[in-house]
């Protein structure tokens, strides 16, 4: 084989082939109100809001501990406690000091009695006879799918009163979030 010709069969093996270059179309995303762009985290926007509220009868007439159970969380959900909110009137009789009433709980579940987290409240003029108990306090308790909140409430309750206790927060849909074990 002619040298020439062995030249040309490597030149046109080697050699590089024109390569046509698919060029895309530039695509613009506008996000007006009119055409919105999707930018929610699904975990949050699959949220429930949680709000419950229960009342109880106290005794009176001295210091007390009350436990209110609330509606268990349901399945495949996880309740995430960031509120617990209550006022009433308290019992200043009896001999008892300022700091006996001063109001204060924590919060347990049916599945895990730890005490956690723990609140306290404040009191307030009100009557001479019946000073005014508020507790108003942002926490951050999960109660897993079928397990129930309980709110364990202590004061000096005025005699015969009914009390109400009211948890906010928002329920978490498992499916979406996994539901992952709270780190303590």
């Amino acid at each position: 084989m002619p040298l020439c010709a062995l030249t040309a069969m490597l030149l046109s093996v080697a050699a590089p082939k024109a390569v046509h270059a698919t060029v895309a179309a530039l695509v613009q995303v506008v996000n007006t109100t009119a055409n919105p762009a999707v930018t929610l985290d699904a975990e949050t926007s699959t949220r429930l809001p949680y709000q419950s509220h229960q009342t109880f009868n106290t005794l009176g007439g001295g210091y007390e501990l009350f436990s209110i159970n609330f509606a268990d969380v349901p399945t495949g959900y996880r309740l995430v406690i960031q509120n617990v909110n209550s006022s009433f009137n308290e019992d200043p009789t009896g001999g008892l000091t300022d700091s006996d009433l001063v109001p204060n709980g924590y919060i347990t579940t049916a599945f895990e009695n730890k005490p956690f987290p723990s609140f306290a409240g404040s009191v307030s003029g009100g009557t001479l006879s019946t000073p005014s108990a508020l507790i108003n306090a942002s926490i951050t308790r999960y109660v897993g799918p079928g397990d129930t909140p309980i709110v364990n409430l202590s004061g000096v309750f005025y005699s015969s009163d009914k009390i109400g206790v009211t948890l906010t927060g928002y329920l978490e849909n498992c499916a979406v979030t996994g539901c992952p074990a709270p780190v303590h």
